[in-house]
């Protein structure tokens, strides 16, 4: 009987080493693209969701790599298209970072992919299109279903503020973005935009309808952000739209005083004659 064990243990050693140097295999001809080895690797039985030392499996690698045809076909031999590595990182989200919209389509007609799927730091697959400007992508998300409000987690619109992608915050706000969330610190869209010195995004947040006063967790305004930046077009925008010019913030300091610290001398001008008196 001891004898009987120690065999069947060999041999499950030894199928276990043969499966992982055909997944290992799968891996490797995936990110060298090469289809037709892919093929026969699952047609000899290999394990299409083998996870490698990155916990990657080859529908991932294939997506880093944009091998769309090897990417078609993994899913269609039945690839987990809901596969995530340690830091719950998925194929949807590598196809939107890089920008591959047909990846994306095949991913998204793959059945009923849950596109909110969020990663460790709270991020989905619409941040990071957002950010990285594919509208395409951005557009084919929001149709499945994502969310342009994901709390309490980074706006997907404000990333698209941070980059200066106009296109995308428009769509995201004609989607249904809320103008005024913040991230865990308080920074919206619009202070972003402000900092940046992105002034036609700033004019689109405020037309539909951003807190011009609205502050971050260190009482921080977007005219703060705008004086200290330099940014005179954004600060002239603020002020004809009313912001306060004499808002302080938690270490009772105005936009003038940024202004004046970093001599901004046009800006200093502007904040005088709106009324700043310190």
């Amino acid at each position: 009987m001891k004898k009987i064990i120690i065999f069947f243990f060999i041999l499950f050693m030894l199928c276990s080493v043969v499966w992982a140097d055909l997944g290992e295999e799968l891996i490797t001809a995936v990110k060298d693209g090469y289809l037709v080895k892919v093929e026969e690797l699952l047609e000899a039985g290999t394990d299409i969701d083998f996870l490698d030392y990155d916990r990657w499996t080859a529908l991932m690698w294939a997506t880093r790599y944009g091998h769309t045809d090897i990417v078609e076909l993994l899913i269609s031999a039945g690839a987990d298209v809901y596969c995530k590595d340690y830091d719950r990182w998925t194929v949807l989200m590598e196809a939107a970072n890089k920008g591959y919209t047909e990846i994306t389509e095949l991913l998204l007609s793959a059945g009923t992919y849950y596109v909110n799927i969020r990663n460790r730091d709270g991020e989905t697959a619409l941040h990071y299109a957002a950010a990285e400007g594919y509208i395409e992508i951005v557009e084919l998300l929001i149709i499945a279903g994502a969310y342009v409000n994901m709390k309490p987690y980074d706006p997907a619109l404000m990333w698209a503020a941070i980059s200066g992608h106009i296109d995308i915050v428009k769509l995201l706000i004609e989607a249904g973005a809320d103008v005024n969330a913040h991230e865990y610190y308080g920074n919206t869209a619009l202070m972003e935009a402000a900092n940046k010195g992105y002034t036609e995004i700033t004019e689109l947040l405020i037309s539909a309808g951003a807190d011009i006063d609205l502050k971050e967790y260190r009482e921080w305004t977007a005219l703060m952000w705008a004086a200290i930046s330099g940014h005179i077009g954004i600060v002239e925008l603020l002020i004809s739209k009313n912001a306060d010019v004499n808002l302080q913030n938690n270490n009772s300091k105005t936009a003038l005083m940024y202004a004046t610290d970093n001599d901004h001398t046009e800006i200093i001008e502007l904040l005088r004659d709106a009324g700043a008196v310190r």
